[in-house]
């Protein structure tokens, strides 16, 4: 999108899965207002999340905008390993849209990840 829109991500302990159409059990990590730099262009959030996983932990993300639509590729199964390295797994998930109105999977975040050991 282009213009002004705000974007939150929340987090929570394990699995997505049945939380999918509720807050409940999710906790607001961060939110910035960003201007959108267009289809196909990537937006920094330039968000320090804070958020501590440790080895063996499951955490799901939820990264939404008011205003504004986020781009999802179609995955090929929920929970199947998208990415990986020696320090995380990037699992497949769903989409959808604002608040807490997930509708498709699987899904995979068109974003990029940038974490720190």
């Amino acid at each position: 999108a282009t213009g002004s829109v705000t974007v939150e991500v929340y987090h929570r302990s394990g699995t997505y899965v049945g939380y999918e159409s509720t807050s409940s059990g999710w906790t607001l990590a961060g939110s910035t207002t960003v201007t959108g730099n267009g289809s196909g262009v990537a937006t920094p959030l330039n968000l320090n999340l804070n958020v501590t996983i440790s080895a063996g932990q499951r955490r799901a993300f939820y990264v939404t905008t008011t205003g504004a639509s986020m781009y999802y590729t179609d995955g090929s199964s929920v929970g199947s390993v998208y990415a990986s390295n020696g320090d995380l797994q990037f699992l497949e998930g769903a989409g959808g849209g604002y608040p807490f109105s997930v509708t498709f999977a699987p899904r995979v975040f068109n974003g990029v990840i940038r974490y720190c050991d």
